[in-house]
């Protein structure tokens, strides 16, 4: 007896295991598309770009956050920290998200990616570029010329939506961690509720 629920609790966990693996079958081809996207830039951001022989190579960790307004996650390699922002409801909105940096540079240079349910810009000094984020095409804020985006907002939309936020202070950090930041935004896996 015990050795059939020992093999009926394996089965389980193989196809368990299994279905997880899987993509929808009545999935859309954007959201495939966008599945084997994540899927390419999570290896990217796990080994940094650089080619390896698949040993000594360690998965980043997975860093999630959610609650009833929805869900984010993010892959973050080794060199950065980050700490997940929980959900608050004030007179202004409603907002939660995942804030990761590089090493000590957290009070200087951050970048928060944010549920928000609403989002504003001054127009002053502002050009926008079409952007995409693990495939979401997005807009992206540059302000007074400078060569970082201040903010993107994913699909466009400035309610209920995520907004990604530069807290950079000094454009030789941006210059340095620029296309890693990047990486690290084409794993966003978000959900809004």
């Amino acid at each position: 007896m015990k050795k059939i629920a020992g093999m009926l609790l394996a089965f389980s966990v193989c196809l368990f295991l299994a279905g997880c693996n899987n993509i929808r079958k009545d999935a859309s081809a954007s959201e495939t598309g966008r599945t084997e996207r994540t899927k390419a830039a999570s290896a990217q951001a796990i080994t940094g770009n650089k080619e390896t022989d698949g040993k000594d190579q360690k998965e980043n960790p997975k860093i999630s956050y959610k609650c009833r307004k929805g869900s984010i996650s993010l892959c973050i390699p080794d060199g950065w920290s980050c700490q997940t922002e929980k959900y608050k409801k004030t007179k202004e909105g409603e907002t939660f998200g995942i804030t990761f940096w590089k090493d000590s540079a957290k009070k200087k240079n951050r970048i928060s990616v944010q549920y928000t349910n609403a989002f504003g810009v001054c127009g002053t000094g502002l050009k926008t570029k079409m952007i995409k984020i693990n495939g979401i095409s997005s807009e992206a804020g540059y302000y007074d010329g400078k060569s970082y985006w201040e903010y993107i907002v994913l699909g466009g939309k400035f309610k209920n939506t995520v907004t990604v936020l530069n807290y950079c202070e000094s454009e030789s950090w941006w210059n340095r961690n620029a296309h890693q930041i990047m990486e690290i935004l084409d794993t966003l896996i978000y959900k809004a509720s």
